[in-house]
C-alpha cells in the first residue's frame, strides 16, 4: 500500500475485530474510551476510535491514500509507561506504549508489529487530541 503495511500506526490508533485476547476493554481504561486524532511523522492524519468492549477502529489518511481497519486493543495500566496491545483484522498483534496526557490528551509510540514494545518514549511519539 503506502508504507502502512510494514508500519501500522496504532495505532494505533490505533485501532480491532480479532481477539487481543480479551472480549472487553479492562475497567480502568475509560479514560480512553472515544475517537481520538493525531498526526504521525510523515503528516499522515490518524484517527483512533476506542470503545468500551474492547474494540477499535483506525483511520488513516496521507498524500498517498487512506487506511481504515477494525481490531481489538487491550491496555495494561499497571505498566509504566502503560502497554498497549493492538490487533488490527489479520495482522499481527502491536505491542506499544501509552500515556494518557490528560482528558483531552494522549500518547503512543508509533510501532510496527515486527518490534519490541518499546520501553520509553522516543522520536515517534505521536499526540493524539480527544475529539
Amino acid at each position: 500500500m503506502f508504507g502502512l503495511t510494514k508500519r501500522l500506526s496504532v495505532v494505533a490508533c490505533l485501532a480491532f475485530v480479532a481477539g487481543c485476547g480479551s472480549a472487553s476493554a479492562p475497567e480502568s481504561t475509560p479514560d480512553i474510551i472515544g475517537v481520538w486524532r493525531g498526526t504521525d511523522q510523515v503528516g499522515q492524519i490518524m484517527e483512533c476510535t476506542f470503545n468500551p468492549q474492547g474494540r477499535l477502529t483506525v483511520k488513516i489518511s496521507g498524500a498517498n491514500g487512506s487506511f481504515n481497519k477494525r481490531g481489538t486493543y487491550k491496555v495494561d495500566l499497571s505498566q509504566d509507561p502503560a502497554h498497549l496491545d493492538i490487533k488490527l483484522d489479520d495482522r499481527e498483534e502491536i505491542h506499544t506504549i501509552l500515556d494518557h496526557i490528560d482528558d483531552k490528551h494522549l500518547a503512543f509510540e508509533n510501532i510496527n508489529s515486527s518490534e519490541e514494545r518499546p520501553t520509553k518514549f522516543g522520536d515517534r511519539k505521536i499526540v493524539f487530541k480527544r475529539q
